[in-house]
Formats: C-alpha cells, sequence, structure tokens
C-alpha cells in the first residue's frame, strides 16, 4: 500500500564508518582493517539523540539556452552540475561525535579532575561514512492516518566541523551551534554491503544513488538497530546494542540480516538478549550486518 508522507519532526543522527566495500562498520577505528585473529570484532551506529537541523546537498544542473534573433528558442537541460553540501547543525556539542569524526580521544591521566583534549578544525574531518538523518513522518493512504513513523534518509560521504561556535551571553540554551558539513556522493551499495539493483525501485535502475529512503513501517517502532560483527570463524552468536522489536530470522520480515551483503537467515534473534545466533561458525572475516527495529531498550 503507497503511503503519503508528511515530515513532521527531525529525530535522531546514524552515523556509522563505511569501509571500501560499502559495509557498515560502526565505530571502528580501522574500518578496512578488522582483526579478528583472537576473536570476533562487533560495533554498532552512532547514534545522536542530539536537536538537529539537516538541509540535504542541493544538487543543480547544467542548462544551455539556444538563442537566436534576440531570442530564447529552447532551453536544454545539460544533465547534474554540482552536488552542493548539506550541513547538519546541533544545538548541543557531542565528544562522541568529536571523537567519531576527528579520532580525537579525551586524556584523564594527568588529572581525574579534568578531561583534556584536542579540537583542531583543520583536520576535523572524516572520509566514508555511512549517515543517516532520521524524522518522524506521518501517513495517510487515503484511509488511515497514521503518526510518527521513523524515516531515515541515507547518505555516503564525508563530515567535517570548519569552525568553532562563537560564544555570547543571549538567553536561551547555547545559541551558537555546531554545524558540521556534508559532502554526499552516489554509492551503489548499501550498509549492508548489498547491491542497490538488488532492490526492486525505479530509482535504483541505473545501480546507484544519492539517498536510500528507508522508511521503518514495523509497528510501533522507534528507530533502528544498525550493528556489525566481524567473525573470527569460531564463534556463533552476536550481541546487538539494543532489545530489536523482531525475531524474524531472515530478511524481509521485520529484520535486514546480511552476510557478506548477501540476504541470509540466522538461526535466532531474541528480542530480551539481543543475542543473534547463527547456524554455523563460517569463516573467519564473514560479515554480519543487522538493521532491524527496536525501542532503543538497553540489554
Amino acid at each position: 500500500m503507497a503511503f503519503d508522507n508528511f515530515y513532521y519532526k527531525a529525530q535522531r543522527v546514524y552515523i556509522a564508518k563505511r569501509d571500501v566495500n560499502g559495509y557498515a562498520k560502526g565505530q571502528l577505528a580501522t574500518p578496512d582493517n578488522v582483526d579478528v585473529s583472537s576473536n570476533s570484532v562487533e560495533s554498532s551506529a552512532l547514534i545522536i539523540n542530539t536537536p538537529v537541523t539537516f538541509t540535504p546537498p542541493a544538487v543543480t544542473r547544467a542548462e544551455y539556452k539556444d538563442k537566436s534573433g534576440g531570442q530564447l528558442w529552447q532551453t536544454i537541460d545539460g544533465g547534474v552540475d554540482d552536488i552542493a553540501t548539506g550541513t547538519l547543525v546541533f544545538s548541543r556539542e557531542s565528544s562522541a561525535l568529536n571523537t567519531l569524526v576527528a579520532s580525537l580521544g579525551t586524556d584523564t591521566t594527568q588529572s581525574t579532575s579534568f578531561e583534556q583534549g584536542g579540537v583542531d578544525p583543520t583536520v576535523q574531518q572524516l572520509n566514508n561514512l555511512w549517515i543517516g538523518f532520521e524524522r518522524l513522518v506521518s501517513d495517510y493512504d487515503g484511509t488511515t492516518f497514521t503518526t510518527g513513523r521513523p524515516s531515515i534518509e541515507w547518505y555516503a560521504g564525508t563530515l567535517s566541523l570548519p569552525t568553532r561556535p562563537e560564544a555570547n551571553n543571549n538567553t536561551g540554551i547555547n545559541p551558537q551551534s555546531l554545524t558540521y558539513v556534508l559532502t554526499a556522493q552516489r554509492f551503489s551499495k548499501f550498509l549492508t554491503g548489498g547491491l542497490l539493483s538488488a532492490i526492486t525501485n525505479a530509482a535504483y535502475q541505473s545501480g546507484s544513488t544519492l539517498v536510500h529512503k528507508m522508511d521503518v513501517v514495523y509497528p510501533n517502532a522507534a528507530g533502528i538497530i544498525v550493528h556489525t560483527a566481524v567473525m573470527d570463524g569460531t564463534d556463533t552468536t552476536f550481541t546487538l546494542p539494543y532489545r530489536p522489536l523482531s525475531n524474524s530470522a531472515t530478511t524481509g520480515a521485520g529484520n535486514l540480516i546480511f552476510k557478506n551483503g548477501t540476504a541470509t537467515a540466522v538461526t535466532t534473534v531474541n528480542t530480551t538478549t539481543g543475542v543473534v545466533t547463527l547456524a554455523a561458525a563460517g569463516a573467519s572475516g564473514d560479515i554480519w550486518e543487522f538493521i532491524g527495529p527496536t525501542n532503543f531498550v538497553a540489554i
């Protein structure tokens, strides 16, 4: 059933590092070089609940004008000319986001009374990301009106923080916001490593896109889990960061579960413990991607 969407509230932002093959790798420091020689490695996307205003990247098209005799005869579309940067404006600073974008940790070894760390706008940039911007939408299908369903737009690209906020004595809560710049690019694979061309949608006929829109139609879901497990060839389970709403062990009935870019069934998904059990250990380096609806109840 087709729905008409009415966006009405900015909700949260999901950010995950992206390896060269398009897989989401959570917050791993080296997404292209994950060491599983001694154990499996798991990581989830950073979820930022700070109030945010998102301006999507704008696409401009080239135009060629046919003029003669003082007349404009026709205007010819010359195709995409440029993709401008987008912005994410946060009302509060997130140390977790600073750490992810600029690999800036904090030090407390000199004094437990102080957390010390550098914030350098000249280097504060992170390439190869998945950035998901979630809005709540209301739906109307001609009969039923439903509110509060998450709709997430995913971008592949780079985040940077070119300037630091000013400070003044204006009243209100933190009037000087932080503006991150999003430089987006077209992509042919989604977070799961699967090809977009495998999705039945006219937008993907060319095999790539600038935006992947994901509407969460699972009942009463507040958002999604985006979790990655790179297996060591021995483990047969991995654990999600929040309780999933769906216990579906196959892609399509509630969760998206992919192994090495291909939709693959697991044995069980436990909605209480968050443990996902595999049918077999598989090979060392297997990449499992789990995306599923959740209400963000901690394990």
